[in-house]
């Protein structure tokens, strides 16, 4: 790389990008020629075990006597679509104080896109970061500014900051900056008067604003203020507001050189790093399900460090550049380490690859074990094959257990059916045991001969009914009464041991008492909240709305677009709000046909998710679904999921499964078929041989013939079996064993999965 070119790295989506800019010359007339921003896709190749160019892309500035600079980029996800693309941000130079910022987006045609441009009268150098939106965040003179490609304005936190520690969004919460609050001055007059750790711990406040909400949070639940003056990097895990209190989860660096997990702001974990001065965090996860924390020192050092025993794994020196991402296409996140090579200037020349367990690729000639490929792909074909036995395995234990549940209740039913049986034959009263009774079925239809028929039981029951029913209540909504029974925890765990009343239970429940003036006060109706309230009582209330409502369920795909949209459909249009009790339920607000209609959205993944319609008729849904379709993207399928039955899908899954099996036995049934064809031909070829070598008479003078023509027939003879006993099979013919029985795998898979959700 010249001089006048600057290098930097990004991963994306298993690629790495390079982005190079380059200044161009100076003309005659002193004139700078336009600079260009290139860009190079590349691959990692496993049979070669080199990364190669897949792709370019090339941006031109224009300016005269300018010098440009890339600042730093990231990947953000595009209001408009969704969709995470690497973001570039430009600085142009244009005179001495006055700066020029251009924000590009590359897309996957590898054509750069202008998202932003704005002029500043100062050099942007503290805390700038890349957020989504895009949008951009910095730090100047202690104040955080903050513009965003929807309205391209810039706007600045009241909050006075010395320094951020951590920037980023979360649901709910929209950007939330944290970092040390410059003290106020009543603190630094009290702090004059305490010592000077006092000082140093207010002078160190931490401070956490969210931008959009403009409110600033609780930075208890984050960090200790002790820990202000020693953190340099924080990495937020998770982050959740349960009734008004935030729930956080984060690890952070500190220069102590300590790794320390936080939960809830108390330390709960500390692990001290190998290396001196750590400046920056990121988080992998491995291919065995553990999660790996990649620390980067400034001394180009780098560590991993597990999450479960919270220890070194690993350690490295001279990198250059630290990238996570899934580079070899296995479907699990890997550590690209680009070191600093002295002899060679090109990027991506001295890496490596691993995941600390069963990747392991680099480009060092002089390391026998890496250098050995065969060796590496069958590790690596034996890893991904134990990943998906064990998963098989895991699905295969679970339908076992479920199984022999099954085998030791009918066993159970059978062994006392057959004791009653007994009895009857020989005019004996069976007594089941107390802590044991079932309801036994009479196969004559005589029940004179059993002492507890259903109706005497049920009866039975009815006595310790008031021992069993925790709360009764009753809902009139519309036409319908809806009643519902809490029954106590002690009896359901009694009911349940291997089955009391058997699937269903009928128990007395007592007696409702309703009246005119009841329904007519409202007594017992189902008032829906107003705008921001809530149920009074929200548990009875929502039952009783989900058991007279109709279901409806669609599944929402958009090929190009992430589903963005439908939450702010539910907020913004629906007027829906979150009942607080049932996060994962809205209910509408807004008033008129459509109020107290319930939504539930559960998002698979950025493009596709399920939405569940609780509503009065059909003419309410059909208003959701049109209101629906004037926000979702033009090219979104909408698909109405039909809701089946337990029983449906246990049926189905029983088919998947017996179909596996049929396959599996077809398709080794007609390889073997094949097989044991080909051998009897070869065995039959081995005989017409023999035969045209018929035994000699036998003479006194050619005995050592004969005895060499036996030895020759047995040594056939051992040939054969020895054929039957190593019958191999062809990679094609087990290549499309393996895709048919995959296939149908899936589908039982798949079928699994429906039933368990």
């Amino acid at each position: 790389m010249s001089s006048n070119e600057q290098e930097n790295l990004l991963s994306y989506c298993g690629e790495v990008l390079i982005f190079q800019l380059s200044q161009g010359d100076l003309a005659e007339e002193g004139i700078t020629k336009t600079s260009k921003l290139h860009v190079k896709r590349m691959t990692f190749d496993r049979s070669t075990r080199a990364f190669i160019q897949k792709s370019t892309g090339i941006f031109s500035f224009h300016g005269e006597r300018s010098s440009f600079e890339i600042i730093c980029c990231s990947c953000a996800s595009d209001f408009r679509t969704g969709i995470n693309l690497p973001c570039v941000l430009i600085r142009r130079n244009k005179k001495k104080s006055v700066f020029m910022y251009f924000l590009l987006l590359l897309h996957n045609s590898n054509k750069f896109e202008q998202r932003m441009n704005f002029t500043l009268d100062y050099e942007m150098k503290d805390d700038i970061k890349i957020l989504n939106g895009p949008s951009i965040l910095w730090r100047h003179n202690r104040t955080f500014f903050y513009i965003s490609s929807k309205n391209d304005r810039i706007i600045s936190a009241p909050v006075k900051f010395s320094s951020i520690k951590w920037a980023g969004e979360f649901e709910n919460l929209g950007i939330i900056l944290f970092g040390v609050e410059e003290p106020h001055s009543t603190k630094r007059e009290s702090s004059q008067k305490s010592s000077e750790s006092d000082y140093i711990i207010w002078g160190t406040e931490f401070c956490a604003y969210s931008i959009e909400n403009q409110k600033i949070l609780n930075s208890a639940y984050f960090l200790p203020h002790a820990y202000g003056s020693v953190v340099t990097c924080i990495y937020i895990c998770t982050i959740k507001e349960v009734n008004t209190v935030l729930r956080i989860s984060l690890i952070a660096l500190t220069q102590k050189n300590q790794l320390i997990w936080f939960q809830d702001g108390v330390p709960k974990r500390v692990c001290q790093l190998p290396f001196q001065d750590p400046c920056a965090l990121q988080v992998m996860t491995s291919g065995g399900g553990d999660l790996l924390y990649i620390v980067s020192f400034r001394s180009s050092d780098v560590c991993a460090i597990w999450k479960k025993s919270f220890q070194v794994a690993s350690k490295w020196q001279k990198v250059k550049s630290v990238l996570v991402d899934d580079f070899i296409g296995t479907g699990t996140e890997q550590l690209l380490l680009v070191f600093n090579d002295t002899f060679n200037t090109d990027c991506l020349t001295s890496f490596k690859i691993t995941d600390l367990s069963d990747v392991n690729y680099s480009n060092d000639t002089f390391d026998p074990m890496e250098n050995n490929l065969v060796e590496d792909n069958l590790k690596e074909n034996y890893a991904l094959t134990i990943q998906a036995l064990e998963r098989r395995l895991q699905v295969g234990l679970a339908s076992i257990q479920e199984l022999q549940k099954h085998l030791l209740l009918k066993e159970r039913v059978l062994s006392k059916s057959c004791k009653a049986l007994v009895g009857l034959v020989q005019s004996k009263e069976y007594i089941p045991p107390c802590e044991e009774e079932d309801i036994l079925v009479s196969l004559c239809g005589d029940k004179k001969h059993f002492p507890h028929s259903l109706d005497e039981k049920l009866l039975d029951t009815s006595h310790h009914s008031k021992h069993i029913i925790e709360k009764m209540w009753y809902r009139v909504l519309d036409d319908h009464l809806v009643v519902g029974v809490e029954i106590k925890n002690s009896f359901i765990v009694w009911e349940k041991t291997l089955g009391q009343f058997g699937e269903s239970c009928t128990v007395p429940c007592g007696r409702l008492s309703l009246s005119m003036e009841d329904i007519s006060s409202g007594k017992h109706s189902v008032t829906l909240p107003e705008k921001r309230k809530s149920f009074k009582e929200p548990i009875e209330d929502l039952f009783a709305l989900l058991a007279v409502f109709h279901k409806f369920c669609f599944q929402i795909t958009s090929p190009d677009y992430t589903l963005t949209s439908v939450k702010t459909w539910l907020f913004e249009h629906m007027g829906c709000e979150t009942i607080k009790e049932f996060p994962d339920n809205f209910l509408c607000t807004v008033l008129g046909a459509l109020h107290g209609t319930l939504f539930n959205w559960k998002q698979k993944t950025p493009f596709e998710g399920i939405l569940t319609i609780y509503c009065r008729n059909q003419t309410t849904l059909f208003q959701c679904l049109h209101s629906l379709t004037q926000v979702l993207p033009l090219n979104c399928v909408i698909k109405q999921l039909k809701l089946g039955s337990k029983e449906f899908l246990t049926n189905q899954l029983a088919l998947f499964l017996e179909k596996e099996i049929v396959t599996l036995k077809n398709c080794f049934s007609s390889v073997i078929s094949e097989i044991e064809s080909n051998l009897a031909q070869r065995c039959e070829t081995v005989k017409k041989n023999t035969n045209s070598n018929s035994m000699p008479k036998a003479s006194s003078t050619d005995t050592e013939e004969t005895i060499q023509w036996i030895r020759e027939q047995l040594q056939q003879e051992k040939e054969q079996i020895t054929w039957g006993m190593n019958l191999t099979l062809s990679s094609a013919i087990y290549r499309e064993i393996t895709l048919k029985v995959a296939e149908v795998q899936l589908e039982s898979d798949l079928a699994a999965q429906k039933l368990n959700n």
